[in-house]
């Protein structure tokens, strides 16, 4: 057998080698779109398509209607396949007549059974089913309006602390710069050297104040990693790049009236009234129908049928249906003091949202113009300061003015947006 030659050697190695490099390249350009900014929309998707409790509401409300048809398909006469069997003894010995039935018999037949009257209990009863299948429809319908909520909260977390992040950078870095300087001129005997201590305080402070951001940055991404199942070292958010549209408080206000949970709230109380008349109904006599048909027989005789009616009207249970009802008149009237809640929570929940909206909409109005005058204080200190005309010490307080004022700016806009987010679940929407 000829040598193999190097090229013929390595050419499965080589094979290997451009599925691996296929594979590697596959799988980096997926991370790559992994890792591509998402914002609150994005973010609302990834979480609906991974949230358990999303799940469990829509679970519950399948399991609701399932109660219902099992109560509406009582309406429905009930047909079984019966069959027996009759063994009794042998009774010819002790009669003079020797006509006596065979002592073992078998059957099998057909039984039908319908319910004619109850007091309407079964129509209440699969009515009650019914509001209730409704109300856990709008119980999964407001789990995803929390669940946006949720979502939208940890998303502006992340976008206040990383704008507070990079401005803190941002000053972090003009201090350090500062601190050079001064050590330059601290050495020439152009500056004190207590205003070179003064700036190197400022910048540990500043340094350990961006620790601290970091950490609640740190906190906020898990906690959005967990909503939407994305490694938090790969969740890139986009930032809002204009002012969020003014809402009008009547508009949401009436909106709120239909909020999912309210409605929730509504066919509850209908089950409980349908529940409560149910009760009531078992005072009412029951009327029953039933009927058999023998298909077949041994020993084979007359094959029988049989209709029977019957009737049962309570009599010495008053004190039990009437305690029943009792305790159903009371959850009737539980689920309407439920409701009336719901109802004032509601209108107290828009309220409180408009209110943080305009809040922070003024605020961010006033701290747009101090920023302004606070960064025009600066300029003209840092420039006095150049020609001698202002200390360092004027600089850097005009310095740590501004910065601070321009982060108090941002999170007043990311409030803004929070809490007109907020507002929009207080009347019972999404809008990702």
């Amino acid at each position: 057998m000829p040598p193999l030659s190097r090229s013929s050697s390595l050419g499965p190695f080589r094979s290997l080698l451009i599925v691996a490099s296929a594979l590697f390249l596959l799988s980096s350009g997926a991370a790559r779109a992994e890792v591509a900014s998402l914002d609150l929309s994005a973010c609302y998707e990834r979480a609906l398509a991974r949230n358990e409790r999303v799940g469990i509401a829509a679970a519950e409300w399948r399991a609701a209607e399932d109660r219902y048809r099992q109560s509406r398909d009582t309406l429905i006469p009930s047909l079984s396949f019966v069959g027996s069997a009759t063994f009794q003894n042998d009774r010819r010995n002790d009669r003079s007549d020797s006509s006596s039935r065979n002592p073992e018999s078998y059957a099998l037949g057909i039984r039908a059974e319908q319910s004619l009257y109850r007091g309407f209990r079964t129509t209440r009863i699969a009515e009650a089913r019914e509001a209730e299948g409704r109300a856990a429809r709008f119980d999964e319908r407001r789990a995803l309006e929390m669940l946006y909520l949720d979502v939208a909260d940890a998303y502006h977390q992340v976008l206040a602390y990383d704008r507070d992040m990079a401005l803190l950078k941002q000053l972090t870095d003009a201090l350090a710069e500062t601190v050079d300087a001064l050590q330059d001129r601290v050495k020439l005997g152009r500056s004190r050297r207590a205003d070179l201590i003064s700036a190197q305080t400022d910048l540990a402070e500043t340094r350990v104040e961006a620790e601290a951001v970091r950490g609640l940055s740190t906190a906020s991404r898990e906690l959005l990693s967990f909503l939407i199942d994305l490694p938090a070292g790969d969740i890139r958010l986009t930032d809002y790049t204009e002012p969020p549209v003014p809402p009008k408080l009547e508009e949401h206000l009436a909106l709120a009236e239909e909020r999912a949970d309210i409605q929730a709230g509504a066919a509850r109380a209908e089950a409980a009234e349908r529940e409560f008349r149910s009760a009531h109904g078992e005072r009412q006599p029951e009327v029953l129908a039933s009927g058999e048909w023998r298909v077949w027989e041994d020993p084979d005789e007359d094959r029988e049928w049989n209709v029977t009616v019957a009737m049962a009207l309570p009599l010495f249970d008053e004190g039990v249906i009437r305690s029943r009802a009792r305790e159903k008149q009371e959850q009737m009237r539980i689920s309407e003091l439920n409701l009336a809640a719901l109802r004032r929570s509601a209108q107290t929940d828009v309220r409180s949202a408009f209110a943080a909206y305009e809040t922070s909409v003024a605020q961010l109005e006033r701290l747009k113009e101090a920023q302004g005058l606070a960064h025009e204080n600066y300029e003209t200190q840092k420039r006095d300061y150049e020609l001698g005309r202002a200390s360092q010490l004027d600089a850097l307080s005009a310095l740590a003015q501004w910065q601070r004022i321009e982060r108090r700016e941002a999170a007043a806009d990311i409030q803004a947006h929070a809490s007109l987010v907020r507002l929009h679940v207080a009347a019972g929407q999404v809008t990702p």
